[in-house]
């Protein structure tokens, strides 16, 4: 076909990941894109497919595209309105997922392809997948489970544009199948003129628009994010040539990045910071396909050239430090304990996720140090390396802790957590890799055995009571092997004189389904005092295990005791829109009539009156009342506001949340207390809510992706976890939503369960999503790295709050104002925007050391 053919391109035209194929899998395609040397250039010229459109194909025609669900009205083949190609096919609105499947198509392996259509959408609003878009499956032509590799559903609303996908067969691919569907609702999707075909469509730089400039300058910067997440996860060693050459590929980065600009500037178009902002979004929304130039791109080959480089790079770095490794922890061990050893004993920021599956990157230490407030818990990582020989039955044992000055005993909790690891699946985001990451902390101190060059992890955490006297700790870690001494270690604690508020003032709503424990466990009727017992083990991690999606007060009975015994800060009422008759393709609600409000009034009622029975009237806890989660419909909008005065008459005292912040937000002003954009998603409209007063949350559901932090990713930096409520804090967040802490439906089938069977930690193609906390044996809740991390920066976000709250009440200009001011820009300065934060933890915990001692000037400085 022509390539005039597609002198129309969408904006929001991508490319599948070309990385989850193997190098030499893509070599035909590269063959097929170059021509020359790889390298920046802005003269190019523009290929066309090379056969044409999916009907040429004929098993693809459409009279051959099958009807699912079958005889739906919701699918309709409507009259072709151009007189060329294939009849266009509408998707009304109604169902929440829709999808019309060719036959198979035969393909050639290891060969590029292009899918072209034209797409029309309407009142489907951005954000998260709500739109139509193709995804394919790869059939080798044996084996009848295909290969399943989805394209992106695309959000907006916008009329007639065309489409274009690039993408390499697998090597073991002999057949395809298209299908166009439709994810959620509201809103239509028509597509036409659907075309597939061998090659790879090319574009000249005029033909790009001021978003595919800004997408492309986008992905050019993504892989400084990748350099960082890198070394996030594999550590920080490195040698002055590997320096070298991360810092020219950081450098290339940026070199391409301005490229691309200069290239919309010669085009005279405009990439204003709203479209750089809306661009980083929908990339980061789409995953393992996001932040990538698409090969119909004139800029391809040079981010094509990078993104080897890069890779190489990575390879060089893992071969070096696995070279590198063990004559480096000889030699520290050494230098440490003045004596070679056959083995290494680490000592290193439990935000370092240290796996047996890569080389220990961390630091040798003779001594380990935990610097902590009152009210507070931390921690610190131990991890054993099998260097000459296997080590027998490992055991670890903390020493009595006394205070140096006093002699007084360690009163608060000290406890030995052994690390264990779970295997991952292939995510939908990008990740640096995909295998054993660490996150179960065992309520063990042994580990039974670690093979020749294995190792193996310790938590050693501990809890600092509310009374007890600051200043430093002196104790003794002791490590035996088979029962046997085989090395000691001084431990030294820091107390500061500061007393973290309990319960605090950040707030967290975190749904804990007992119904995942009866599942898990196969109890036949709830047990109170086991829901209890994980409800208080919830509280005491500063989470308020209410759940924002039922239609009562949660907790309740024994585990509302609990909680309060916790002192929970906290809690939902009830979600009024489940009490509501809703369409639930649709996800809309009908206008109650008098008898449901008469049910809403009830219900609200009844859970104010279940809590202040259990809770006393003078409790301090805040009542909360959710609802409309994520209504993408701002028809609905009145709807939520007559409901949210309703419940508000009810019960005065209560606040109104809800996640729905699409702006405009006119139609909700005066009737939500509590905002609760996903982290990253806040516009200046939402900002603005703190000036009248009104509470401002964020919360996470699998997104965001990198470059935003997500505390709730198994693969992801251990210091994304607390650098996230850093974030919080600089934004002036005063809470966090999460829809689920203890997801265990996926592993409570079949007769054998974890931990006899393997931990499986996908969920939707999310590795940790949806469960903080692991269930044992013992019906006791087991935490993981996340959870605990989380709850370190959310102490981290109490400290940072008495630091602000100290200096506003310092004399200006006094000096100890001046010292927490600088602490504060300290501490900003690792999180300066949502998808710009540091990812080291040494940095972190230097800032977090600061902003204690300045507080505490700040608190000696009173009169």
């Amino acid at each position: 076909m022509a390539s005039s053919s597609f002198s129309r391109f969408n904006p929001y035209s991508y490319v599948t990941s070309l990385l989850s194929f193997p190098v030499s899998a893509c070599l035909p395609f590269f063959a097929l894109l170059i021509s020359a040397p790889i390298m920046f250039s802005e003269t190019l010229t523009i290929s066309a497919m090379d056969q044409g459109n999916l009907l040429a194909h004929g098993e693809a025609a459409t009279s051959n595209w099958q009807r699912h669900p079958e005889g739906s009205a919701l699918i309709e083949l409507l009259p072709n309105v151009t007189g060329e190609g294939q009849p266009t096919i509408r998707m009304q609105a109604g169902g929440s997922v829709l999808a019309l499947h060719s036959r198979r198509i035969p393909v050639e392996p290891n060969t590029a392809y292009s899918l072209a259509y034209d797409l029309k959408q309407e009142s489907i609003y951005v954000g998260f997948g709500m739109g139509g878009g193709p995804t394919i499956r790869w059939f080798d032509g044996t084996h009848p489970t295909p290969t399943v590799l989805f394209f992106e559903k695309m959000d907006g609303s916008f009329d007639w544009q065309t489409v274009s996908y690039s993408f390499v067969s697998p090597p073991q691919a002999r057949e395809i199948q298209i299908s166009l569907g439709k994810s959620g609702a509201p809103g239509e999707v028509f597509f036409r003129n659907v075309r597939f075909a061998k090659g790879t469509l090319k574009r000249t730089l005029n033909e790009l628009r001021p978003r595919d400039y800004a997408t492309q300058a986008e992905a050019f910067s993504y892989f400084i994010k990748r350099l960082e997440v890198f070394h996030a996860v594999r550590g920080k060693l490195t040698n002055a040539t590997l320096q070298a050459e991360r810092d020219a590929i950081a450098l290339e980065a940026m070199r391409g990045r301005e490229i691309v600009l200069k290239g919309a500037v010669e085009q005279k178009l405009e990439i204003t910071p709203a479209l750089e902002q809306q661009v980083v979004w929908a990339e980061m929304l789409k995953g393992s396909q996001g932040f990538q130039v698409t090969p119909d791109s004139p800029y391809y080959d040079a981010w094509r050239a990078l993104h080897e480089r890069l890779e190489n790079y990575c390879s060089r770095w893992s071969a070096w430090v696995e070279e590198e490794t063990p004559a480096r922890i000889a030699r520290e061990m050494a230098e440490h304990y003045g004596a070679a050893r056959p083995y290494g004993i680490g000592i290193s920021s439990p935000m370092w996720k240290i796996s047996d599956e890569i080389p220990y990157t961390g630091p040798i230490a003779r001594q380990a140090r935990i610097e902590l407030a009152r009210n507070e818990e931390e921690a610190t990582q131990l991890t054993l390396i099998a260097q000459e020989r296997a080590l027998g039955k490992i055991g670890i044992e903390i020493g009595e802790l006394k205070h140096k000055e006093s002699g007084k005993k360690w009163s608060g909790g000290v406890e030995v957590l052994r690390v264990d690891q779970v295997t991952t699946s292939q995510p939908q985001y990008h990740t640096v890799r995909q295998g054993k990451w660490p996150d179960i902390l065992q309520p063990s101190a042994e580990v039974s055995g670690i093979s020749k060059g294995g190792l193996h992890s310790f938590w050693i955490n501990l809890a600092a009571e509310a009374d007890a006297p600051a200043g430093v700790y002196e104790g003794i870690i002791r490590i035996t092997e088979d029962g046997k001494l085989l090395e000691e270690l001084p431990l030294e604690v820091t107390l500061w004189d500061l007393t973290l508020p309990r319960p605090g003032r950040f707030k967290v709503v975190g749904r804990f389904s007992p119904n995942q424990l009866k599942l898990f466990y196969n109890w036949e009727r709830e047990k109170p005092e086991v829901i209890a017992n994980w409800n208080r083990f919830i509280f005491r991690k500063r989470w308020n295990s209410t759940d924002p999606f039922v239609t009562g007060l949660s907790p309740n009975r024994e585990g509302l005791k609990a909680a309060l015994e916790q002192g929970m800060n906290a809690v939902n009422l009830l979600n009024v829109s489940q009490l509501l008759k809703q369409d639930r393709t649709s996800r809309t609600f009908e206008w109650p009539d008098a008898e449901t409000e008469q049910k809403l009034r009830h219900y609200i009622r009844t859970a104010r009156d279940d809590f202040r029975k259990a809770a006393g009237e003078s409790s301090p806890t805040q009542l909360y009342i959710f609802g409309f989660d994520e209504q993408h419909d701002r028809s609905q909008y009145p709807l939520m506001k007559h409901v949210f005065k309703l419940a508000k008459e009810e019960v005065p005292e209560a606040k109104t949340i809800t996640t729905t912040t699409y702006s405009p937000l006119e139609a909700l002003l005066g009737s939500v207390d509590a905002w609760v954009p996903l982290l990253g998603s806040e516009t200046p409209e939402l900002q603005a809510r703190s000036e009248v007063g009104e509470e401002r949350w964020f919360y996470i559901y699998a997104h965001p992706f990198h470059p935003f932090p997500n505390a709730s990713l198994v693969d992801y930096p251990g210091v994304d976890g607390r650098a996230t409520f850093w974030l919080a804090s600089r934004m002036g967040y005063q809470g966090f939503l999460h829809w689920l802490m203890n997801g265990f439906r996926g592993n409570s089938e079949g007769d054998i369960r974890w931990p006899k069977a393997a931990w499986n930690p996908a969920s939707k193609g999310r590795n940790g999503e949806g469960c903080f906390l692991y269930p044992g044996e013992n019906e006791m809740p087991i935490s993981s790295i996340r959870f605990e991390l989380i709850r370190d920066g959310i102490e981290d976000w109490e400290l940072l709050e008495m630091l602000r709250e100290a200096v506003g009440n310092a004399p200006e200009g006094s000096p100890v104002r001046s010292a927490g001011e600088a602490a504060l820009r300290q501490a900003e300065a690792l999180t300066p925007s949502a998808k710009e934060y540091s990812l080291d933890p040494q940095a972190l915990m230097l800032a977090r050391s600061v902003v204690a001692k300045a507080l505490l000037q700040l608190q000696e400085s009173r009169p």
